[in-house]
């Protein structure tokens, strides 16, 4: 499709010029002869024909399964399916071709003259149902809830101790539970991979596993450093000494002693649970010693002696990833990757430098980390001589869609990264968008960038690349394929929230004035000084508004990029939220602390009042960069 503006060439189905921005004229659809092939369109050789639909984007329009979604600008769209509505110049078009099939095709011996009238005034009436069904679908919502659908999944857990009752309360997804333990608990370091279930240890050394069921007292002398498995079904913990190491069952079963030494610490459950890795320190040879162990099919058994980190686990439980620090070489890192089925080791032969982590597929085989040289780099262990150097990078994580976070991958290639390096002061970050492709070569998509997200359907990625010397940036769309190039949405944005499908967008400018991005409209001004925000529920934004005359913050909301809302009684000296975008809880605090769940468009409640002090909200956004980082 060519724009009549600059006649920059368009793929079919765009509404605006990818080069321009003007809007795209539909031409009259060609009605082919019966005895040839419709001619393929103009953008057929340059563009995909196999692309899958296009989730509804902020840039990007969808597209049908034959179509190739392609982005657009200056402003995004919500259209589900690009659809064309006839002029009165096309219909008269279709009409004229109805009626000379019709009258090639009807006998004029008899009737001919009425059949034909009546033919073409049904011609018409056709034409005219399906420009009005057209009208109809461009302004149609393209999801169920009428602007958005958020797949991403949140769970929160916040915890809140009342000195009246010598009490801690637990509130979970916007829910007060009705079960407390007695006195003030700690803070809970392990909660399962969806975020349902989590273990706290109050000032007593007693564990319990708190979800929405309810609390469950596990151990009467646990350590606070556990790991749950991720599926929710089991606790490993040390008893307050550190020395002994137990597996007890989340629903309140006997614990088993797993293992005990002079220093005995759960590290990582492999994902389907199966295996235990964790360290233990005792005696090799009289001298104390780290060991590297793990607990499988109901045995332990010792990896490594000298090692005592877990970079990274396998679903399965059979790959294990380590290193050890060399006196030798000055504090360089050695990586190791040990089998626990067969329990060979393999060292590579390159050293490696900040091991503090690793990403690796699903079953162990694929690794990204950073070497000795301060190279992020590839590895496949079944050719370690093979390092492919993806750049100069303390870490990274992958770009995954939002709906898929914590289920891993099959392959480290072929996938996009937030790769980061940490400034001189190893406080501030910088980041670049990398591609890793099939062929392991590396394309750096824009340098400097921030809140990447991917949608649902993997097609589109947005990200804020930042100004020089600054912490805001314009905020780009682009599509996943690379068919176009990426497509400015808004200047000036220091953070974004998006729902699933990216067709809702609220940004922060500089100003800290929130805007909204819905469909094919341009960025709409919300509220002005908000200081937190979140998109929950698919398509409602909470957010805190701060009144400068005034001197208090408001609670408020705004649903689909709607004008502001202010939730009545929300409102005081200080409002946070604790989970801005996920369905949780929101507090308001006056003295004292009043607590509103959050149910989405524009709905709350109040559930705690008064005498609460708020401990700690363990919000597991799987979208997180601890999750990425696996």
């Amino acid at each position: 499709m060519f724009c009549t503006n600059c006649g920059f060439g368009n793929p079919d189905g765009a509404k605006f010029c990818r080069k321009c921005g003007s809007k795209l004229v539909v031409l009259p659809p060609t009605i082919p002869a019966t005895s040839a092939p419709s001619a393929p369109s103009a953008t057929a050789a340059t563009a995909p024909t196999t692309t899958p639909v296009a989730p509804v984007a902020p840039t990007p329009i969808s597209a049908p399964a034959t179509a190739t979604p392609t982005p657009v600008a200056p402003a995004p769209t919500q259209i589900s399916t690009p659809t064309y509505i006839p002029s009165a110049a096309e219909l008269a078009v279709a009409a004229a071709a109805a009626r000379a099939t019709s009258n090639q095709a009807i006998s004029v011996k008899f009737f001919s003259k009425t059949r034909n009238i009546v033919l073409l005034l049904v011609g018409l009436v056709l034409v005219l149902a399906i420009a009005a069904v057209s009208l109809f679908l461009i302004f149609l919502p393209s999801s169920p809830n009428g602007i958005a659908s958020d797949t991403r999944p949140y769970s929160s857990i916040e915890a809140f101790y009342s000195a009246d009752k010598n009490e801690t309360s637990f509130i979970i997804n916007g829910e007060l539970l009705k079960d407390t333990i007695e006195g003030k608990c700690s803070s809970g370091y392990s909660v399962a991979l969806d975020g349902s279930k989590e273990f706290v240890v109050d000032e007593d050394d007693r564990g319990y596993v708190v979800s929405a069921k309810g609390v469950v007292k596990v151990t009467e002398d646990a350590y606070s450093l556990a790991v749950i498995s991720p599926d929710g079904s089991k606790v490993a913990y040390s008893d307050s000494s550190k020395k002994k190491l137990y597996i007890v069952p989340a629903d309140g079963e006997a614990p088993v002693l797993v293992d005990e030494g002079d220093y005995c610490v759960a590290d990582s459950f492999s994902k389907d649970g199966s295996t235990l890795v964790y360290t233990k320190m005792g005696q090799n040879s009289g001298k104390s010693t780290n060991f590297l162990m793990a607990y499988r099919n109901g045995k332990t058994m010792v990896l490594k002696s000298g090692l005592s980190f877990v970079m990274a686990v396998s679903d399965d439980g059979e790959i294990v990833y380590s290193f050890e620090y060399s006196s030798d070489d000055e504090g360089k890192s050695k990586l190791y990757c040990i089998n626990t089925t067969s329990n060979d080791t393999v060292q590579f032969e390159a050293e490696a430098g900040d091991l503090s982590y690793a990403v690796i597929n699903d079953n162990g085989t694929e690794l990204i980390y950073t070497d000795s040289s301060g190279s992020l780099v590839y590895l496949n262990i079944d050719n370690p001589d093979k390092r492919v150097e993806i750049g100069k990078y303390d870490g990274c994580w992958p770009v995954q869609p939002q709906s898929t976070y914590g289920q891993g991958q099959k392959s480290l290639k072929g996938q996009f990264y937030y790769a980061y390096s940490f400034g001189s002061d190893n406080s501030e970050i910088l980041a670049d968008l990398v591609f890793l492709g099939e062929d392991l070569k590396t394309k750096v998509i824009a340098k400097d960038v921030k809140n990447c997200t991917m949608d649902d359907a993997a097609k589109e990625i947005l990200y804020v690349k930042l100004d020089a010397n600054s912490d805001a940036g314009s905020l780009y769309s682009m599509w996943t394929d690379f068919s176009s190039n990426p497509v400015e949405l808004a200047e000036d944005v220091t953070s974004i929230d998006a729902s699933g499908d990216l067709g809702l967008i609220y940004y922060l400018d500089v100003n800290n004035q929130l805007h909204c991005i819905q469909g094919s409209k341009k960025a709409k001004p919300i509220a002005s000084n908000v200081s937190e925000y979140g998109i929950t529920g698919g398509n409602t934004c909470y957010f805190v508004a701060t009144d400068q005359g005034a001197g208090k913050q408001t609670l408020c909301y705004s649903i689909a990029g709607g004008d502001m809302v202010k939730v009545n009684g929300a409102e005081g000296k200080e409002v946070f939220l604790f989970s801005p975008d996920s369905p949780t809880v929101a507090s308001v605090q006056n003295g004292n602390i009043d607590v509103y769940s959050l149910t989405g468009n524009g709905e709350s409640k109040r559930i705690l009042s008064n005498q609460y002090e708020y401990l700690y909200g363990s919000r597991y956004d799987l979208t997180s960069d601890y999750k990425n980082m696996r």
